[in-house]
């Protein structure tokens, strides 16, 4: 990495202060899933990068105001899956949260930092955009509010200037019922941008309000306002002319995930889709919010706790650009976490940072002074392999085993999560890693294994209180 500067002011005043100081040669650092890669690059060579999750004011909390709920800088994507409020009244936020990145990236990613990157595949910009989210920027010079829509101005480009920075985001409850879809096309489930991405509002009186991603400089906003789109006796044919004007405004272009040709097409099958689920939704009371996988952290770990082998502390004077995962590796001899792309897309170096899965390549050391970290060295107890361990070896999931420890850490967050899992939430929950030997079935398996075997020694057999959670 180019060198630089690492701090980790309390105050937003003081973040205020390095901000206006330092201009352009400062960057802001939330959950750096794109600023620890961009620097490794030297895409991005700052003078100084300034941590603000240890900021009183910017703090990961998710607020009600008099027109909604306001959601701090440092709330990440796994918390917004998560909050019941959010849930209820944006659902379509939930959905576009959880298709971020893999588990390990959402668990570290900011809403906030989705947004402020201004990529125009931000898959979190048009939920944003529907539901007419607003900015809140501060800077020593004072506040302001910035409507969404008039926050992104292009490719990794905003409305902010030097020395500001986004304190909130700002989503206005309804005024009458509405129901909203998200949905994106990608080449994988996990840690791919989209080639298309769409949100769509229909409300009780017939508006009809798309936002698009990934099809122009940047996320855009197209409004029907005849009731048409929403209307059940209207034809096919008169809505595809409407969805046609509307996608007039998309701009796509060719490149590895797709062609123009093929990313406008597709525009207007998804458009369709979107518009259906979202009409369904808006006349069924009972559709339920979306699902988060069974993800619940009130739910205990079923696979030999987070301490293993035992805790232990160290104290280490270390580079302010070096990695978590170089520190694990080179400065304590946990060569268990693996080194491969160094991007956060294949999960070879995924630990526990404070019992959440984290993809270590993404995290400065310095990020984790502090903080508890459990690497695949901590899941045996006593020279013993736990449940999960045991049960990789039992099915045959381990292959040439490069990838195993991620596998195995990246399941034992989802286990702990959710003790009971389905093959689907085994999918879902091990999205984020790569296994180039293809044994993701008997990876599947042994953690399904593990987890019967959990519900075994929870049965009245075993001595335990049964089944249930």
């Amino acid at each position: 990495m180019h060198p630089f500067a690492y701090t980790r002011p309390a105050t937003l005043s003081d973040v205020l202060a390095l901000l206006d100081k330092h201009g352009g040669e400062a960057c802001l650092l939330a959950g750096g899933t794109d600023l620890v890669v961009e620097l490794r690059n030297r895409s991005r060579r700052p003078s100084i990068v300034i941590d603000i999750k240890q900021v009183k004011e910017l703090a990961p909390t998710i607020g009600e105001t008099e027109r909604g709920l306001r959601i701090g800088a440092t709330v990440v994507m796994a918390d917004i899956e998560k909050d019941s409020r959010i849930r209820r009244h944006f659902p379509a936020l939930v959905e576009a949260a959880a298709t971020v990145g893999s588990i390990q990236i959402r668990n570290r990613a900011t809403l906030t930092g989705n947004i402020c990157h201004a990529s125009p595949a931000a898959d979190t910009a048009p939920a944003l955009l529907v539901y007419g989210a607003e900015v809140n920027v501060a800077s020593v010079r004072g506040t302001r509010r910035v409507t969404l829509d008039q926050f992104f101005v292009g490719p990794g480009k905003t409305v902010l200037k030097r020395g500001e920075l986004v304190t909130s985001i700002d989503l206005p409850l309804a005024d009458n019922r509405r129901a909203a879809t998200f949905t994106r096309l990608t080449r994988r489930r996990g840690v791919d941008l989209a080639t298309i991405n769409l949100c769509c509002k229909v409300e009780a009186g017939g508006r009809t309000t798309f936002a698009y991603g990934a099809v122009g400089p940047r996320p855009f906003l197209a409004t029907d306002d005849s009731g048409m789109l929403a209307d059940p006796r209207a034809s096919d044919a008169a809505k595809d002319e409407i969805l046609r004007r509307l996608l007039t405004k998309a701009t796509p272009i060719s490149d590895v995930r797709g062609s123009r040709e093929y990313r406008r097409a597709m525009l207007l099958v998804m458009s369709r889709r979107a518009l259906r689920t979202a009409i369904d939704r808006l006349q069924d009371d009972r559709f339920p919010s979306p699902s988060t996988g069974g993800q619940d952290d009130r739910f205990p770990s079923p696979s030999g706790g987070g301490k293993g082998g035992g805790a232990s502390s160290h104290a280490l004077d270390v580079m302010d650009s070096t990695t978590l995962l170089d520190l694990l590796r080179d400065r304590l001899g946990l060569t268990g976490t693996k080194e491969c792309c160094d991007l956060g897309e294949c999960g070879a170096c995924t630990i526990l940072v404070e019992g959440r899965s984290v993809n270590s390549c993404l995290v400065l050391a310095a990020e984790a002074n502090g903080q508890s970290i459990t690497t695949i060295e901590g899941l045996a107890s006593d020279g013993r392999l736990n449940r999960l361990q045991d049960a990789f070896l039992e099915k045959g999931a381990v292959q040439c085993g490069f990838c195993i420890p991620g596998q195995v850490m990246a399941a034992e967050y989802l286990l702990r999560q959710n003790p009971h899992p389905s093959a689907a939430d085994v999918k879902e929950g091990l999205c984020g890693n790569l296994c180039r030997c293809g044994a993701y079935e008997q990876i599947i398996e042994a953690v399904l294994a593990a987890s019967q075997t959990s519900r075994e020694s929870l049965s009245p057999s075993g001595g335990g209180q049964g089944g249930g959670r």
